[in-house]
């Protein structure tokens, strides 16, 4: 049995849709249904894909609605001013609601990415150039966006899970691999950085009612052990925390010796 095995087997496991994330997803299903996504859970990854697409599209509806807001107050005056005064009038307006917006830097684009279910081009056009969504064939070629639960993740990498638009916090990253952890669920998530896969899940803490709840600073300590091989201090920074208990320290000890 290899460690990964050997730590899940003794741990505090909770149900993925026992979490707040879960029910917070399960609320919003009529915005997925209207993407002709069900609402049907399969894995942890999937309902943290399903909040980044929600949460994003919080965002455009937000974008959109102040648009409708600033259309409504210029509408008379629209007649008389060029698509380039439009343009600079709402991204004026525009400015004060995007600060108060979630949203995150793509390196690879050199592009503040609003709605991470859009490429960085058409978050250009949301943030800078409304006006364009407008145009016919603009406002077609959005609308035929194919949109997914993963969506955010193929076009940004795990890299989406760490931004204000995941509930994940990042607890360690080297050339090879980076790894996030749901404090809710206690787990830790890593993943191969070239081509995004998963390599593993890891649950700390065990089930009995007097250990602590693994905090961030504990994952990110966990995750380093266990990407240098010392299993053994793993396990002993369980135990010295208060993860597990002693019973859960005494099986473990003697299945990494």
């Amino acid at each position: 049995m290899n460690f990964i095995a050997v730590i899940n087997k003794y741990s505090r496991d909770i149900k993925y849709n026992k979490t707040n994330l879960y029910h917070y997803c399960e609320e919003h299903k009529k915005e997925l249904e209207d993407l002709n996504i069900r609402f049907k859970v399969k894995s942890e990854i999937e309902l943290f894909n399903m909040e980044i697409l929600l949460r994003a599209l919080d965002v455009k509806d937000a974008i959109e609605g102040s648009y409708n807001l600033f259309a409504s107050g210029h509408y008379d005056m629209f007649e008389y001013i060029t698509y380039e005064e439009k343009r600079k009038m709402f991204n004026n307006d525009l400015k004060n609601v995007l600060e108060t917006l979630p949203h995150f830097y793509d390196e690879e684009s050199s592009r503040d990415i609003y709605i991470p279910i859009y490429s960085p081009d058409i978050n250009n056009w949301y943030i800078n150039d409304y006006q364009i969504l407008l145009l016919k064939q603009h406002a077609e070629y959005v609308k035929n966006q194919p949109i997914t639960l993963d969506t955010a993740f193929r076009y940004y990498g795990p890299v989406v899970f760490d931004t204000p638009f995941s509930s994940l916090e990042k607890v360690y990253e080297n050339e090879s691999h980076i790894a996030y952890y749901y404090e809710e669920l206690g787990a830790i998530y890593l993943f191969v950085k070239e081509d995004y896969s998963l390599i593993c899940r890891i649950v700390i803490g065990d089930d009995n009612r007097h250990s602590n709840r693994a905090s961030i600073e504990d994952a990110k300590e966990l995750v380093v052990y266990y990407e240098h091989g010392e299993y053994t201090q793993f396990i002993q920074y369980m135990y010295d925390h208060q993860l597990i208990s002693d019973r859960t320290y005494k099986k473990l000890i003697k299945k990494v010796k």
